[in-house]
């Protein structure tokens, strides 16, 4: 049995020569020898598309990111050996975002923290502090992929923002693999961008600024797709804002001149996608970002992911309904930083009344002026006048971006 680990960095040549031998091995069918071939997600069906008469003699095992039930089994284990009990288990696991070895890092800074560094006597409870563990850890990893994230995020100069979105993308992909050509039919805000990295072939001058950036973060250029080599990296973008990796690269204009915040109530998902409708010409044509929660991933942080959202904003439609006036998490998580930011950064607030509601009595919203009048709420108006209102929406706010 041979195991060849990094199919991905090795020689052209090496690669066909071992894929010959694959062939080989599928003809004679030899039962007293064996290749493993490890390597980047879709490396097996790359192999079966090279060769397909070994499409169906080989076996594809697919490692993704570890489930949160394992890493909570791990911390148990822990648990017992220490004689102590986490209060926070979850949402360790949580921030651990699929690494075994950042849960393990969590946990001893946590233990160190309350100062327990052997098997305690009697069982203790352990105060998770787990905000400060995260720091601790990011400490150290920031040793170790700032310079390598800073470089990827500079390319494409100052102005634009796409290697950003890319590096927050590629964090909450499931297998750490995010293919480059179907991701712009998502996000056609970032399609010339991401154009542009192709062509100009970005990724051999991150290359030259920082040599050793592949041992982390590297390109598929086959494909094309971006992937990350060391499951630690995923768990640093997902605790770096944006708007940090932007100030700290000199791109903070570019990344706050075009995201537009959608807050909603869920039921009101019907409008929030007939709002889209209209708003798909500007993002298109990369002038504008919109982010609504459908944005969110499964086994994101996703309070995270909303709070930096609202940071990155610069205009902010509200969708009024007395649904969204009785949301809690709206009224005590959304509305408090986006009022806050309207007030001290310019943001443009633009309510959007869609049926008849207590917005009126509102004080904290209705000093901003409605898109429509509350009188004339959408659920009122007949479907041409619906649209004509979506287009005084979009014409509004591209208006508010190039402000």
């Amino acid at each position: 049995i041979v195991v060849v680990d990094d199919f991905h960095r090795l020689e052209s040549g090496v690669r066909a020569m071992l894929i010959d031998y694959l062939k080989y091995l599928a003809d004679y069918e030899l039962s007293d020898r064996k290749l493993v071939i490890v390597g980047i997600p879709e490396t097996g069906h790359k192999l079966a598309q090279v060769s397909f008469d070994i499409a169906t003699r080989i076996q594809i095992f697919k490692f993704g990111k570890v489930s949160d039930s394992l890493i909570i089994e791990m911390i148990r284990k822990g648990e017992q050996a220490l004689n102590i009990k986490f209060r926070q288990k979850t949402e360790i696991a949580t921030a651990a975002a699929g690494s075994l070895n950042v849960a393990q890092m969590l946990c001893y800074y946590i233990t160190v923290q309350d100062g327990i560094e052997k098997t305690v006597p009697t069982t203790r409870r352990v105060e998770t502090d787990l905000e400060k563990a995260i720091a601790r850890v990011m400490d150290q990893m920031e040793l170790k992929f700032s310079q390598v994230i800073h470089s990827f995020a500079w390319l494409g100069g100052h102005k634009d923002h796409t290697t950003i979105e890319l590096l927050q993308e590629l964090a909450r992909t499931p297998d750490g693999y995010l293919p480059l050509i179907p991701f712009k039919d998502t996000r056609p805000d970032l399609a010339k961008g991401i154009d542009r990295l192709i062509k100009t072939n970005a990724m051999s001058q991150f290359r030259q600024v920082c040599p050793d950036g592949e041992k982390h973060l590297l390109l598929d250029e086959s494909t094309p797709a971006i992937f990350i080599d060391d499951p630690q990296l995923t768990f640093y973008l997902l605790q770096t804002p944006p708007s940090k990796l932007a100030k700290e690269t000199g791109k903070s204009a570019a990344l706050l001149r075009n995201r537009v915040f959608v807050s909603y109530s869920h039921a009101d998902e019907s409008w929030l996608e007939r709002l889209r409708t209209h708003l798909k010409p500007l993002e298109r044509d990369g002038l504008i970002d919109l982010w609504a929660d459908t944005r969110i991933q499964a086994g994101a942080l996703w309070r995270d992911e909303i709070k930096q959202a609202i940071d990155s904003a610069k205009v902010a439609l509200l969708l009024i309904s007395a649904s969204f006036l009785a949301s809690d998490f709206i009224a005590n998580e959304e509305l408090p930083p986006l009022l806050e930011r309207a007030t001290k950064e310019g943001v443009v607030v633009i309510p959007i009344i869609l049926s008849p509601s207590l917005f009126p009595g509102t004080i904290s919203l209705s000093q901003f002026q409605a898109i429509n009048a509350p009188s004339k709420p959408l659920s009122k108006l007949d479907w041409n006048e619906q649209e004509e209102v979506l287009v005084k929406v979009a014409q509004a706010t591209i208006d508010a971006i190039e402000y």
